[in-house]
């Protein structure tokens, strides 16, 4: 469903797997995830061009955050919502952010379950609205 480009690959380091995410316009804020499933989706949610072309964004409704994972490690299955930021004083921008993405694995949702007739399509994971700050 998502090209290539918009995924960040899985490594492997001593028999376990981990994930690197950086912001690009802040060289220096980046995360590392160890012990993330080796079947694990990792979504560059902001590489797809803003969606303010359609919307006003008066509301929030074109931001997205980071990074989405979405895993599933056998005991459970779990979407993770990432924002890598450096600013204290921006809490209502990073809920937007996170909010908009909920919104994208929402949409993807949709998508499986229309496109590819697959009517369970992410719904055992669930869409919470929770989100991690990196």
């Amino acid at each position: 469903m998502l090209r290539e480009s918009a995924l960040i690959p899985i490594e492997a380091e001593y028999d376990k797997h981990l994930v690197k995410l950086n912001e690009p316009q802040s060289p220096d804020s980046y995360a590392i995830i160890r012990g993330i499933p080796a079947n694990a989706i990792v979504i560059k949610v902001d590489s797809f061009e803003s969606p303010d072309k359609i919307f006003k964004g008066s509301n929030g409704e074109c931001k997205r955050a980071d990074y989405v994972i979405i895993a599933n490690d056998g005991n459970k299955k779990r979407i993770i919502y990432i924002e890598l930021k450096r600013t204290k004083n921006s809490w209502n921008e990073i809920v937007k952010q996170l909010t908009g993405s909920l919104c994208f694995i929402r949409y993807c949702q949709e998508i499986g379950k229309t496109f590819w007739e697959e009517k369970n399509f992410l719904k055992d994971i669930g869409c919470s609205r929770f989100g991690v700050i990196i």
